[in-house]
């Protein structure tokens, strides 16, 4: 029953809060009708919502491991649905940022808070594939708000879409609290000095530098390219409309949705015939990295 009430709560949270990772970039011509905002703060828009999720990173990781994964990724949906009505409601460009900011530190629960249930929860050797169908559902929601908005704009404005997307977020993170069974974490009676001095343990070492810069580099290429430039290079060096704007992030999207489970698919098999998963994931986050700088050598 783990899918019902583990697998599903999480993964469906993540789905509907990654929702509105790439709606901006549909709605923007909307939102610079209706408000009059100009380019340079559409673009503060966009980071608003990073800005957001970096500073939640640190203390999350603090959270999770204190009051684990369903206390925290529940509050924190309720965040991004506070966040998304406060959006649908800015009138100014202050309202609107405040708004992305909380999107952003909401969102930015999710995958860990995923990644944290399916390791308590989980055997081992079933993580690689559970956590790629997870980062497959963050991507769903990233389709949802590509072209499915462009359609949806035809019936209704861009704040009656975060208002209704607001209620589902905030029904998804009910759900956790109800579905998802209690269980203390491991740190759960250790006092927060103890764990602050192992989250320094772990920043000092050798094994978490050997990893984290390249980890740093591929998951900002990613999150920059296709979640904050690439909606404003089409419309503004590319001349694309906003419905092939919109096609574009949904097959950019669909990607994302196939190789988060086929690479933990793919994991799981090497593990098999003895390649490790950390081995065959910085292969392709290289293979990553030089896709992104082929791309940037066509268009410099």
């Amino acid at each position: 029953m783990l899918i019902f009430r583990v697998f599903l709560p999480f993964s469906l949270g993540y789905l509907f809060a990654s929702f509105f990772r790439s709606v901006v970039a549909v709605v923007a011509p909307d939102i610079v009708e209706d408000i009059g905002v100009d380019a340079t703060n559409l673009g503060l828009l966009s980071s608003a919502f990073f800005l957001g999720a970096t500073l939640i990173q640190l203390p999350l990781g603090v959270l999770l491991d204190r009051y684990g994964p369903r206390l925290v990724n529940g509050v924190l949906l309720l965040t991004v649905a506070i966040g998304a009505a406060i959006f649908s409601l800015g009138d100014s460009v202050t309202m609107l940022v405040l708004g992305r900011a909380l999107i952003g530190v909401g969102t930015a629960s999710c995958m860990a808070a995923c990644f944290k249930a399916f390791a308590m929860w989980y055997p081992p050797d079933r993580l690689p594939l559970v956590n790629g169908l997870a980062v497959a559902a963050g991507g769903i929601g990233m389709m949802g708000g590509t072209l499915p908005v462009e359609w949806a704009l035809q019936l209704v404005d861009w704040r009656e879409i975060h208002q209704i997307e607001a209620a589902i977020v905030a029904l998804m993170g009910v759900l956790v609290f109800v579905a998802v069974p209690r269980q203390e974490t491991e740190t759960r009676k250790e006092t927060l000095v103890s764990q602050i001095k192992g989250l320094g343990t772990v920043l000092t070492a050798r094994q978490f530098w050997r990893i984290a810069p390249l980890v740093m580099i591929s998951t900002g290429a990613y999150a920059g390219v296709l979640q904050l430039w690439t909606g404003p290079w089409l419309r503004d060096i590319a001349g694309y409309d906003r419905v092939q704007i919109a096609n574009t992030l949904l097959i950019a999207t669909f990607a994302l949705v196939v190789s988060g489970p086929l690479g933990g698919y793919v994991a799981s098999l090497l593990r098999c015939v003895g390649v490790a998963t950390m081995t065959f994931a910085v292969a392709c986050m290289f293979v990553f990295l030089l896709v992104q700088i082929a791309l940037f050598l066509e268009m410099s």
